[in-house]
């Protein structure tokens, strides 16, 4: 499984922020500063939730910030307030960021941190190991305004680039940015954060964190049936291919995370088949199992002989022995028998299970023969 960044949005102590729909997790980034290594935050609030402190980084009398989190069943319903304490000391306020993520591992979101403090020439360069799928989002942060952030990049050829979601100032000119990027690979990365001094004094300070991924499903991502429609969750930009089985099926809608799929790929044995999720400038591969449920053939006969090369048999499928079941399927039409057989009947109706017993009634107009035997249907 991967991160989807959902949402991201700026955000200052008492301003408020409504999660986006999906989000298992929210992450609140930024800085604020005091004149006294004694004045610290020393908790956060959002909805009334408590957040959970991944890294700090706090510069003697000067600027002090990190990252927060709140997983999955804490998320508040609706519009919330960020609330900052600082212990009631004299402080200029919080500003920074807040993401909403989904796809998070909820036993072990953090997977790696790392910060700097003090650093004077605005280069830091923090040390991390990303895991597959996860999310890297760093911040930087200076208590003067010509300490200006400029890049976030790694040292590594990282499978993907770091975005600036934003660069902030507030009233007293303290600075505060957030950066943030998805990563595909297992790897050591090194995060480098730049600033540009404009003959500054004083120093500047930054941090990193990896946001774990859900652990990868024990088995197939998706279990569905022949010819059904599902959502597949992703990482990925608007979805505007997919296959299964290496056949292209039907994309309906796709937003942020997420893309509704009907298997229109034309497969007939059960079994394990990759599905293919594409963007326009990257792939994800998952795993559905498409199971094929039907009947591989059927004999039509009437008063004991074989109804041959008929072509245009009308066939009606519903559950139960008899014809007064409830209809599975649409009508199928123009259908052909060969050699007195029909087949396969494949049924989509989840509610039809390996095993059951359906009705097949058929009708050939032209032929003049009809027909309403029950049958059993397996997995094909």
């Amino acid at each position: 499984m991967a991160i989807a960044k959902l949402g991201f949005a700026e955000i200052a102590e008492g301003g408020t922020y409504t999660p986006e729909a999906g989000a298992d997790f929210l992450v609140f980034s930024g800085a604020g500063e005091s004149s006294f290594s004694s004045r610290q935050i020393v908790g956060m609030t959002f909805g009334g939730v408590t957040c959970t402190q991944a890294v700090y980084a706090s510069l003697n009398n000067s600027v002090k910030g990190g990252l927060w989190y709140i997983k999955a069943a804490d998320i508040p319903a609706g519009t919330s307030t960020l609330v900052v304490d600082w212990d009631g000391q004299i402080h200029s306020p919080f500003i920074g960021g807040v993401y909403s993520l989904s796809g998070v591992n909820q036993t072990t979101p953090i997977a790696d941190t790392d910060f700097g403090v003090d650093i004077t020439n605005g280069v830091l360069d923090l040390s991390l190991v990303s895991t597959v799928g996860s999310a890297i989002l760093a911040g930087g942060m200076s208590v003067n305004d010509n300490w200006r952030f400029s890049e976030g990049n790694t040292n590594t050829a990282s499978d993907s680039a770091f975005a600036v979601d934003a660069d902030r100032i507030n009233a007293v000119s303290h600075r505060s940015s957030q950066i943030s990027s998805l990563s595909t690979q297992a790897a050591a990365e090194t995060v480098g954060l730049r600033w540009f001094n404009v003959a500054s004094t004083g120093a500047v300070n930054g941090y990193a964190v990896v946001i774990a991924a859900t652990a990868a499903p024990v088995g197939p991502d998706y279990t569905q049936r022949k010819g059904s429609t599902f959502d597949a969750a992703h990482g990925l930009g608007t979805i505007t291919t997919a296959t299964l089985g290496g056949n292209a099926i039907q994309i309906n809608t796709t937003g942020a995370g997420t893309v509704n799929l009907t298997d229109t790929s034309g497969i007939t044995t059960s079994g394990e088949y990759p599905l293919v999720l594409g963007d326009g400038t990257g792939t994800e591969t998952y795993t559905v199992q498409l199971n094929v449920v039907g009947v591989e053939t059927l004999n039509l006969n009437q008063d004991g002989t074989d109804i041959a090369n008929v072509s245009d048999l009308s066939v009606r499928l519903t559950k139960g022995a008899g014809t007064g079941g409830d209809l599975i399927d649409s009508v199928l039409t123009g259908q052909s028998t060969t050699a007195g057989n029909l087949g396969p009947v494949y049924v989509s109706d989840e509610t039809v299970s390996p095993d059951d017993v359906i009705n097949i009634a058929f009708n050939s107009p032209t032929n003049n023969v009809s027909g309403a035997p029950n049958v059993t249907v397996s997995l094909l």
